[in-house]
């Protein structure tokens, strides 16, 4: 596989507004780190790393140069402004070649499920697998085919994955990646229950309306009996 260059920049150190101004110019601050080694504060243009970023994400090795040198790196954190989402900050992890590192390797989904085109939905819990390996042994991504989902409530484990024995998987075994399942028809039957119990609610205040009404109107006719007695007693006592 051909190598995916990033040019970089030596940065002074900064006070201030300076970052902010950086980006304003087309830089990004990079960071890089690793085991036995210093920390480098570098910057590179912003165009030049969302090119090798689209290429490389986070599991593909990227060859940095630094002045006259070149190091071998992986892009470990991509900080994003929490308004505009456009990254501000970059982490780089330079591993050493002869000792394992751990790294995210993406997941690519390939085939069709017979189970979802017959009227399933696809869930997916988890879109990457956590790796641990050396840097001979990376791998940039794993398929998982999701031909082999042929009934609903057919599942793929992360033991079912076919990976080479000289990487060791640090995502439990037991982690459902995709699975096949029935449409659910929960929600709609809820949505009916409601309509149900709502036109059940208005029939009940309807009801006890009519009763108050028809409580008014007694009490309103006892009223008018009481009212005529006493005009008929002061009638007889005038006589």
């Amino acid at each position: 596989m051909k190598d995916i260059i990033l040019k970089t920049e030596p940065r002074e150190e900064m006070k201030g507004g300076n970052p902010k101004r950086m980006l304003k110019q087309g830089f990004l601050p990079v960071i890089v780190y690793g085991p036995g080694s210093k920390n480098l504060n570098l910057k590179v243009n912003s165009q030049e790393f969302l090119k090798v970023f689209a290429v490389a994400g986070e599991s593909k090795v990227v060859s940095l140069s630094v002045g006259d040198k070149t190091m071998q790196v992986l892009t470990h954190r991509v900080q994003r402004n929490p308004v505009s989402d456009k990254i501000v900050h970059v982490d780089f992890y330079q591993f050493k070649k002869d000792k394992k590192f751990s790294v995210d390797v993406p997941i690519n989904f390939i085939g069709e499920s017979k189970a979802v085109k017959e009227g399933g939905i696809l869930v997916t819990n988890i879109n990457s697998i956590l790796i641990e390996c050396l840097y001979t042994d990376l791998i940039s991504e794993i398929e998982v085919d999701l031909s082999v989902l042929e009934n609903l409530n057919d599942s793929i484990y992360v033991s079912d994955l076919k990976i080479d024995e000289k990487v060791n998987v640090l995502t439990s075994l037991d982690q459902v990646i995709v699975a096949a399942k029935p449409m659910r028809v929960q929600e709609e039957e809820e949505v009916v229950k409601e309509e149900v119990e709502g036109e059940e609610g208005e029939e009940e205040v309807e009801g006890e309306e009519g009763k108050t009404d028809g409580e008014d109107a007694s009490k309103g006719s006892e009223k008018k009996d009481e009212g005529g007695s006493e005009k008929k007693d002061e009638g007889k006592k005038k006589e």
